[in-house]
């Protein structure tokens, strides 16, 4: 049932008259349902670039998303493991792809040495003491290979879907206080930045960290997560895209 509501969802995905195709977490999100894109929307959350590259080139890679529920310690995130099995370059033309930062910034490969499968989760998703020998945490996607990952993959974004803008939001670090994350999200930053000079079709979103201010919802637990940012900073998140895509088009 859930496969043929995912093929449901992609074929009518196909006959919209304007397509978005993304990669977005909670940032991205919040600003496809601001835009009032979401019934347009294919989301590969939590598929990192490389990941992406590697299921263009080996389709047999993805794990299977009923598999991986038993070793997950938040339940709520399988429909990510299941964007995972498919190819973010093999649908018709969008007229507009959206990307943010997070999944570069903190999603960990899992690697099934076994049956050479993977799928991306944050490290806290996992319960790592029901995960089999057969499964490696492989970690982050490692800083020196950043900028000649991103520079492939926007490489096969402009063979695929040439003139097709990409808006890309960086997530705020100024709410984690740990100082890796911190020097990752801004080295992120620097290199879309430079890969926009040689790709133009790559619009680079940002917030000043000044504006950034956690949650404030009922849900205390919610509001303490350094990625989750109150009604007022995502305000700002999309006036900046809106702005973009004013610029873009002008």
């Amino acid at each position: 049932m859930k496969l043929l509501l995912k093929s449901l969802y992609h074929k009518y995905y196909r006959f919209q008259s304007f397509k978005v195709l993304g990669r977005t977490a909670c940032l991205g999100n919040e600003i496809i349902k601001q835009m009032g894109w979401s019934k347009n929307y294919i989301n590969h959350q939590k598929s990192r670039v490389d990941y992406l590259l590697d299921l263009n080139k080996n389709k047999s890679i993805f794990s299977n998303a009923d598999e991986i529920l038993k070793y997950l310690k938040h339940k709520f995130i399988i429909g990510t493991i299941e964007h995972q099995r498919y190819n973010f370059f093999r649908y018709p033309k969008p007229d507009i792809i959206v990307m943010d930062s997070f999944s570069e910034l903190t999603d960990q490969l899992f690697f099934n040495q076994s049956t050479n499968t993977r799928f991306l989760a944050n490290y806290s998703d996992v319960d790592h003491s029901l995960l089999p020998i057969d499964f490696q945490c492989l970690g982050l996607l490692e800083e020196n290979k950043l900028f000649q990952t991103y520079d492939e993959f926007f490489g096969k974004i402009e063979q695929i879907y040439f003139n097709t803008p990409l808006y890309f939001v960086h997530f705020s670090t100024a709410l984690d206080t740990r100082e890796k994350f911190k020097y990752r999200g801004g080295m992120i930053q620097k290199i879309i930045n430079e890969l926009s000079k040689k790709y133009k079709f790559i619009h680079s979103i940002e917030v000043d960290d000044k504006f950034v201010n956690k949650a404030n919802s009922d849900n205390e637990e919610y509001n303490n997560l350094p990625y989750h940012y109150s009604n007022e900073t995502y305000y700002i998140y999309i006036q900046k895209f809106r702005e973009s895509l004013v610029n873009a088009n002008s």
